[in-house]
């Protein structure tokens, strides 16, 4: 089994819990548990669609691809990130090839275009909503 944490990017970090780390003069790092808690908005409910190949929400969307020898894809003008969960194969472009096995997570540039998996592995391919 595997668990894949997709999240947004953010400038903002609050701490629940710090697995008991200390910095270099051995001080236990500050927690934001007030903060934390008042950032989360009760009231609000992610409109998620969810079913055996796709997750999407607003910010994101997210695709399960079982390739089982070739398959093609394309950027259509937007990043993808493609995490193997998995087996193994290999992602080929115009330009190279790239072998990826269970754990690995591969950065697909937006400019890249087409390009192709190949092999007998899983990926979760996540791109980001407009």
């Amino acid at each position: 089994m595997a668990v894949v944490e997709i999240q947004q990017p953010s400038d903002t970090t609050f701490r629940l819990y710090d697995y008991e780390r200390t910095d270099v003069g051995g001080r236990h790092r500050e927690l934001q548990i007030d903060k934390a808690l008042a950032a989360i908005k009760y009231d609000r409910q992610s409109p998620l669609k969810f079913d055996s190949t796709l997750l999407k929400c607003p910010a994101f969307t997210i695709e399960k691809i079982c390739v089982d020898k070739y398959e093609v894809e394309h950027t259509n003008g937007r990043f993808a990130i493609l995490t193997v969960v998995g087996g193994r194969g290999q992602i080929s472009w115009q330009r190279g090839t790239v072998n990826v096995s269970m754990a690995e997570t591969v950065l697909i540039p937006a400019c890249m275009g087409p390009f192709s998996l190949q092999g007998s592995f899983e990926v979760l391919k996540t791109t980001a909503e407009s």
